[in-house]
């Protein structure tokens, strides 16, 4: 059953412990008092702790401290590479954290949070690790003696919408790639976040400054094409439309890194993942009007053609759209909020989650949308 916060607060009162049995119930109520229970065992306190950054209960600063409370032996945080790993996953990262922390040489610091990405990206837990550690990342040298560091550097930037810094990683990435590393291997695999993030330039159609500001009258009702009046009565005329350009040396070379994207996917071990990621992909291109190469579609027209997934309801659908073509920001956003309850769960819908990030863009929301698409395809990277 449940906990109510009465509950918690009659359990504080009496001294007793909060069943450790909640903690697996996804009930926010007992994740948090679990979190900050004075009686909660600690490796019980860390897996609350972990749970509830991500249910957005706890900011992941409060994380940090929560993990760095706990006690190790000095000898253990300076082996935190070579030592087994703890128990429990929580501890585990905490044991890093503290060691990447700890650490004032670059070099180290930048090793031991080498290590604690790659394992929270086994563990599904990649963009929880960003943000707790984006002020440690922060510290190391944007520069090539760095280049090993640079795309795990490159991607926390992303995910914590550091675009600028995410920029000069890739930089770094881009001139260190080489026969001899695999940083080439792991941008191409990394291509679809770049091109949604604005990273790099896919040619899809930007519109001119005049057309930015025809867009923004329209949507601030400030436009100047006041209705004239003759025979058959008032004629409003349309909306000048924006003209668009195409960098053609840009969509060349978007094509050839999808092409080099698509050959990673097919060499996949789990092609069941691999389908459902390029479904995911090629439906938010849709929403950015970024180009599906030709017949990328056709590879995934495989059966079986008809798939149990995890959607949103017809109704959220329904005022979603409603909410995104007549421009009403709040019930759009309201109604994105809703969808994305599906984002985090087994064989979540992809049209379901691009539609949503559609829907934002069309209410003007492009740096939210963005921000939104980065996050679903980091967090289905595994």
């Amino acid at each position: 059953t449940d906990l109510r916060p009465i509950d918690i607060a009659l359990l504080s009162i009496a001294k007793q412990s909060i069943p450790e049995s909640q903690l697996e119930t996804g009930n926010a109520v007992s994740i948090i008092g679990l979190t900050n229970a004075a009686a909660t065992p600690t490796d019980v306190r860390l897996e609350a702790a972990h749970k509830a950054e991500n249910l957005g209960l706890i900011s992941a600063q409060q994380l940090g401290d929560i993990y760095s409370a706990v006690n190790f032996d000095p000898a253990d945080l300076e082996d935190a590479l070579d030592d087994a790993a703890e128990g429990v996953q929580a501890r585990q990262y905490a044991k890093l954290y503290q060691a990447a922390a700890k650490s004032d040489v670059p070099a180290v610091r930048a090793e031991i949070l080498a290590a604690l990405f790659e394992t929270a990206q086994i563990e599904g837990d990649f963009l929880q690790a960003a943000r707790l550690c984006a002020p440690l990342v922060e510290e190391i040298p944007i520069n090539g003696d760095f280049s090993w560091f640079a795309i795990t550097a490159l991607k926390t930037s992303i995910a914590v919408n550091s675009i600028e810094r995410a920029a000069s990683w890739l930089q770094v990435a881009k001139s260190s790639a080489n026969p001899g590393n695999d940083i080439s291997s792991r941008l191409s695999l990394l291509y679809p976040v770049l091109a949604i993030s604005g990273l790099e330039d896919t040619g899809a159609p930007k519109p001119n400054d005049d057309a930015v500001q025809v867009n923004q009258d329209v949507i601030n009702g400030a436009t100047t094409n006041q209705p004239r009046f003759g025979l058959g009565g008032a004629v409003t005329p349309a909306p000048t439309q924006p003209s668009q350009t195409v960098d053609l040396q840009a969509l060349t070379d978007h094509r050839s890194r999808m092409t080099e994207w698509q050959e990673i996917q097919a060499a996949s071990s789990d092609q069941a993942a691999a389908r459902r990621n390029a479904e995911l992909v090629f439906n938010l291109y849709d929403g950015f009007g970024i180009e599906v190469p030709e017949g990328a579609w056709n590879s995934l027209l495989i059966a079986p053609y008809a798939e149990e997934r995890t959607t949103i309801s017809s109704v959220v659908n329904h005022y979603l759209r409603v909410g995104a073509t007549g421009n009403q920001k709040a019930k759009t956003v309201a109604m994105a909020i809703q969808a994305q309850q599906i984002a985090t769960m087994p064989n979540a819908d992809p049209k379901a989650l691009a539609d949503t990030v559609a829907a934002l863009t069309m209410v003007g929301l492009q740096a939210d949308a963005q921000h939104l698409a980065v996050e679903l395809l980091l967090a289905s990277d595994r």
